[in-house]
């Protein structure tokens, strides 16, 4: 095989990993990882990185609740759910 016949053999090579890289990245990204707050307070939403997407709270179900108790508790949940989106892209590499 040639230089120039080597050159692009691997010019191909890195551009064919490149897009499945990007294509693998795109993929977690969107992925959306859902974890409850203690039992009906709401959910919380993380994508496949562990970036924060959404607090959705049950507001008839938080005027129990005291603030520092929420708090904890959504905290909580946004951890479980980086933990859960960490343990999976850790996975997959």
């Amino acid at each position: 095989m040639s230089g120039i016949e080597e050159i692009y053999r691997l010019v191909s090579e890195i551009e064919a990993t490149t897009a499945r890289a990007r294509a693998d990245a795109a993929a977690k990204a969107a992925r959306t990882i859902e974890e409850e707050i203690r039992p009906e307070l709401g959910t919380v939403r993380v994508n496949g990185y562990g970036a924060l997407l959404s607090i959705d709270l049950d507001q008839r179900n938080i005027q129990v609740s005291t603030e520092a108790v929420l708090a904890a508790a959504v905290v909580d949940a946004i951890t479980r759910a980086e933990s859960r989106a960490n343990r999976q892209v850790g996975s997959e590499q």
